[in-house]
């Protein structure tokens, strides 16, 4: 596993290959559909599919079973993309980003593929996890205050001979991700399209995201994915002061330091923190800083959605001096052994994968080959920007006023944890760890 750090920051798109090889589909201009696709091939559509295809009323409210998924699914990818010995790394994971992506894909699971995938989604079915996330996008893009847009996309190979897709796969994904369907034909062209919609869907935050598209690359998954938003309290010129940050090598950096004054002091037994809120005091910036005698990383790995969620809970109202550093990177990421740790080996599994309601390939049977995950995140005085992508590739089988408050201090000036999470529902949108301010 490899990962990048560029000093620049967040959110941005996330992207499924799907690859393999079929009849021709029927010709379509490159872009969306304006009605309904007609039908691609004859594949059989799922149980689950047709579940979903037949409930008319579509979404469910977040529920304690769903945010205790997302949050329990969200820091196991959390951990799982942290390494021994990534000394000096920035990491930067979107959870949310992740969970769609592979939620839109196991829409076209089945037996124990869709079984390990249920798993690496909190263990929530899929037909569940499909109405919340219908419900949660609607709910979470609708504020004045911020933005944070969602977008979703599957582009389909029009070679002939390449894949026989299931429409009631493409309906599904239409009705609960709002995704756009694209017909065109896999080239450097093509190539060109895909990474220029991800980069317009994460106000170009993500650029060049796909590599190349495989010979055998039948389809392509694409959530993108952007947070933008001023803090609550903005800092002002005379709150930015020098100051220095220890680096995990233990360098020390001099920096300007954002000090500030939060409400809400966050402590367990290996660290302190605290929240600072956004401008609609939904969405916040939640930070942990270690005991300086226990490793970022080996903190970050004990982390889990319930104890995550338990310091939040446990927020004391209080006086908290603050200072943080100004920073921005990129990271990048593949996440096949994290998700194989997890227990999703079939869908990677040329030979066990069962990824049929996607769609079928003369030349064989469709597995994921590999998925990659992109992000960037810029944390100012002003406020936040963050973006993140996901990629899934798979490929045939061939190829308020304080009175008598407690007082607390806590200063971001080593290496710390951090989220931008949704107080309302507990999802984490972003985690993070920020070890150095270098390059």
């Amino acid at each position: 596993m490899t990962a990048k750090r560029i000093i620049s920051f967040l959110l941005a798109s996330l992207m499924l290959v799907l690859c393999s090889c079929a009849n021709t589909p029927p010709d379509q201009s490159m872009g969306g559909w304006d009605t309904d696709p007609n039908p691609i091939g004859g594949s059989q559509s799922s149980l689950l599919l047709s579940e979903l295809s037949l409930i008319e009323e579509k979404g469910t409210e977040a529920s304690s079973e769903f945010s205790e998924a997302i949050g329990r699914s969200a820091f196991n990818y959390f951990s799982a993309s942290i390494e021994d010995g990534k000394a000096k790394e920035n990491i930067l994971i979107s959870p949310l980003s992740i969970y769609i992506a592979l939620a839109m894909t196991a829409c076209g699971a089945e037996g124990d593929t869709l079984s390990q995938m249920q798993s690496v989604l909190g263990d929530l079915s899929i037909r569940d996890a499909a109405h919340y996330i219908y419900s949660l996008c609607e709910d979470i893009t609708y504020n004045r205050n911020i933005t944070l847009n969602l977008a979703n996309s599957i582009w389909v190979n029009d070679n002939d001979n390449m894949i026989n897709v299931n429409e009631a796969f493409l309906d599904v994904t239409k009705e609960y991700f709002s995704a756009d369907t694209f017909m065109a034909e896999f080239d450097e062209s093509t190539l060109k399209d895909i990474n220029g919609w991800i980069e317009e869907n994460t106000d170009g935050m993500i650029k060049e995201m796909l590599d190349k598209i495989p010979e055998d690359a039948v389809m392509y998954l694409i959530n993108a994915l952007v947070f933008e938003a001023d803090w609550k309290d903005t800092y002002e010129t005379t709150q930015i002061r020098e100051g220095q940050f220890t680096s995990y090598d233990g360098k020390k950096i001099t920096t300007e330091l954002m000090y500030g004054s939060e409400d809400y002091y966050l402590k367990d037994d290996s660290a302190q923190g605290f929240i600072k809120p956004y401008a609609d005091s939904r969405y916040a910036f939640a930070a942990l800083l270690p005991d300086e005698d226990t490793d970022v990383y080996e903190y970050a790995k004990s982390l889990t959605g319930e104890r995550f969620a338990n310091i939040l809970d446990a927020k004391e109202k209080a006086i908290v001096q603050t200072a943080m550093p100004q920073f921005s990177y990129e990271y990048d990421d593949s996440l096949v052994n994290e998700l194989q740790e997890l227990g999703m080996t079939d869908a990677f599994d040329s030979a066990r994968a069962d990824l049929s309601g996607l769609g079928t390939s003369p030349q064989g049977n469709i597995y994921i080959s590999r998925i990659l995950h992109k992000t960037f995140i810029e944390v100012s005085p002003k406020g936040t920007k963050a973006g993140a992508a996901t990629i899934v590739e798979a490929v045939c089988e061939s190829a308020m006023e304080i009175i008598d408050a407690k007082r607390y201090q806590v200063y971001l000036d080593r290496p710390f944890v951090y989220a931008i999470v949704d107080l309302e529902t507990g999802t984490p949108l972003f985690l993070g760890i920020l070890a150095s301010l270098e390059e």
